[in-house]
């Protein structure tokens, strides 16, 4: 009852901080939505994401993170393995002034580029949520608008950046990124799945691909998955 209290005493005066596994972000209203704000406040924002980071991301790891949101678990590998060694792709334009604000908030600057990533590197539309959580670039009939924005395609990403550690969290793109990624110098995947989205099935072919490619399933939490090899 106390945390329930908590949370709602915190959305009753509009805390405009808090923070998450040593992470502070921005919770203000109306400059996170109000179910962004609930989930920053009862704990539950991305914490199996940011759980499986903070185990599996060290010092001096190479991370690159596709899906931003607005910036804790890009944050957390920064403070983890060092923000010059982290490099973030967000497609949504309108979480960029958040994003950033987050980072100045904890003195870090991890490299932000504002674009999506793909196979080929072509521009497509993303659907924008106005509750943030579930943009995507699959039109699933939300609340917001539609732009055309900018990609990358992924090997150009690993090439550029030689990642040693995958995150992502991309609303159902890991089903076009996944496969048309060369993991070669990856060692780990922490990876947030949509069967919702993309499918149970998808879902499991995605993860016999990798297993394919020499990596092991060590951890799941919830939809989020934590590969190795």
């Amino acid at each position: 009852m106390a945390g329930k209290l908590g949370v709602l005493l915190k959305r009753l005066f509009n805390v405009p901080q808090t923070t998450l596994g040593g992470v502070r972000v921005i919770s203000r209203r109306p400059d996170v939505p109000r179910n962004v704000q609930k989930a920053l406040f009862n704990g539950k924002y991305e914490r199996f994401e940011q759980k499986l980071v903070e185990q599996h991301v060290h010092p001096g790891d190479r991370v690159l993170e596709i899906g931003v949101g607005i910036g804790l678990i890009t944050l957390t590998a920064a403070r983890r393995a060092g923000a010059e060694n982290v490099f973030a792709y967000e497609a949504n334009p309108a979480l960029e002034r958040l994003i950033r604000r987050n980072f100045a908030l904890n003195g870090l600057e991890p490299q932000l580029t504002m674009k999506a990533v793909t196979a080929d590197g072509r521009a497509l539309t993303f659907y924008q949520d106005r509750k943030v959580l579930s943009s995507s670039i699959f039109d699933r009939d939300l609340e917001g608008g539609e732009v055309t924005v900018e990609s990358e395609p992924i090997n150009a990403l690993i090439a550029r950046h030689g990642p040693n550690v995958l995150v992502m969290d991309v609303e159902g793109a890991e089903a076009e990124i996944l496969p048309a990624a060369d993991l070669d110098g990856v060692e780990r995947i922490i990876v947030e799945m949509h069967p919702h989205v993309i499918g149970e099935e998808t879902v499991a072919g995605l993860i016999a691909d990798l297993e394919g490619r020499g990596f092991s399933v060590k951890d799941r939490q919830s939809i989020t998955w934590y590969l190795e090899r």
